[in-house]
């Protein structure tokens, strides 16, 4: 889900199973508790010790660095990296028939804001327009991401990749907004290539990007997915700046006043989606 009211309206409203619910209303440690429990039942379902199904609602915490394995994904409408990430959690060992592993992509009544809307509004064109096999199509993921270079939110010294051989293995993307009026960044995506995870070539990215953005000028950066990942350092909830929506916000240059806003982006963006 994309907000932590839609995750919990949604848990509270599910009756069938065994459930948990993730995001950040959660400590560290309770959140790392939970995951482990989560794991013991899949393990124990996948091995047929466990007849009663696991069924798990986050917000995007689970995107990145959850090494969790699920038969079904149901993921709410958002930026195809977004999406692709927690399509990542669907058959991710491959223990399960085609036929069942089964990614639905879903709008909910809790609309999104400022990026999130943006992000999701590009994917979905992109999906109605191409159909679901978009998700796998580079030449889509290449359009997708051409439109969000091609608005004036984009900046070309905030945009890294890593290779290996000429491959590209990591991607990462700052992009401009606003918090009422300080101008900012949002961090969004920030993707390791599956077989390169857990080297510390994330923790490599994120640092450039930061000293980089520090050196720029930048007030703060906004940071959208594993917000568990990105508190490691040193980013807090956006509502501890009286922020509305989602992520999580570091403060480059002590901006540590409350703000009472929501994120403003170019109009450039949104006049793409008029």
């Amino acid at each position: 889900c994309n907000q932590k009211c839609t995750a919990e309206e949604l848990y509270r409203g599910y009756t069938r199973g065994r459930k948990y619910c993730l995001s950040t209303y959660l400590t560290p440690r309770d959140r790392s508790r939970i995951i482990g429990e989560i794991k013991q039942h899949l393990r124990a379902v996948k091995e047929g010790r466990g007849e009663v199904p696991v069924t798990v609602f986050s917000t995007s915490l689970i995107e990145a660095g959850v090494d969790l394995d699920f038969a079904c994904v149901m993921r709410e409408c958002a930026g195809l990296d977004s999406i692709l990430q927690s399509a990542g959690r669907c058959n991710r060992e491959g223990a399960h028939a085609k036929e069942e592993s089964k990614v639905c992509i879903f709008r909910s009544e809790n609309a999104s804001r400022g990026d999130l809307q943006i992000r999701a509004n590009v994917a979905e064109g992109i999906l109605r327009e191409h159909g679901t096999h978009a998700l796998a199509d580079a030449q889509s993921i290449r359009e997708y991401f051409d439109i969000l270079y091609n608005s004036s939110s984009y900046i070309d010294d905030l945009s890294f990749v890593l290779e290996d051989n000429l491959e590209i293995v990591g991607f990462m993307m700052l992009t401009r907004n606003k918090l009422g009026k300080v101008e900012g960044l949002t961090l969004a995506p920030l993707l390791v290539e599956k077989r390169y995870q857990h080297k510390g070539l994330g923790k490599h990215l994120l640092k450039r990007g930061l000293n980089v953005a520090s050196a720029l000028g930048y007030e703060y950066i906004v940071a959208l997915g594993n917000d568990a990942f990105y508190e490691k350092y040193n980013f807090l909830p956006a509502e501890n700046f009286g922020v509305v929506g989602t992520g999580v916000i570091l403060s480059l240059n002590h901006m540590d006043e409350e703000l009472n806003c929501e994120i403003k982006y170019p109009r450039a963006i949104k006049n793409l989606f008029k």
